[in-house]
């Protein structure tokens, strides 16, 4: 008896080219911006995000950060996200961290001590 098995992609993520189709790269209006899947992690000393960006490179990532959020954009020629981030506490907005591989973001960022009042 043999068995089978199938792989369900998403309907999000499957990809049909029609011949005829025609990209255009240079028409900024036509390319739909999205919000890059995002998981948060909150530790005692530090946050951790992680964003999913398919399709970009990390040459095209950009990250911006206050105390209380942060943003993330990324855009080429075909895909363009933003996500907008507020932060579960405070963090050192110097201390920002990040890593770019397999088409995920990671980003470390330090909290923001609370000063000790004695």
């Amino acid at each position: 008896m043999r068995s089978t098995f199938h792989v369900r992609r998403p309907l999000g993520r499957l990809k049909v080219t029609h011949p005829h189709a025609t990209s255009f790269p240079h028409i900024s209006g036509l390319i739909r911006q999205r919000e890059p899947l995002i998981d948060i992690f909150e530790e005692e000393d530090h946050i951790t995000v992680l964003a999913e960006l398919p399709i970009v490179e990390e040459k095209d990532v950009n990250i911006k950060a206050d105390e209380n959020t942060i943003t993330i954009t990324a855009e080429n020629a075909t895909k363009k996200y933003l996500k907008i981030i507020r932060l579960p506490t405070r963090i050192k907005k110097s201390t920002i961290k990040s890593t770019y591989r397999n088409n995920i973001l990671q980003i470390r960022l330090e909290k923001l001590r609370a000063a000790k009042h004695d």
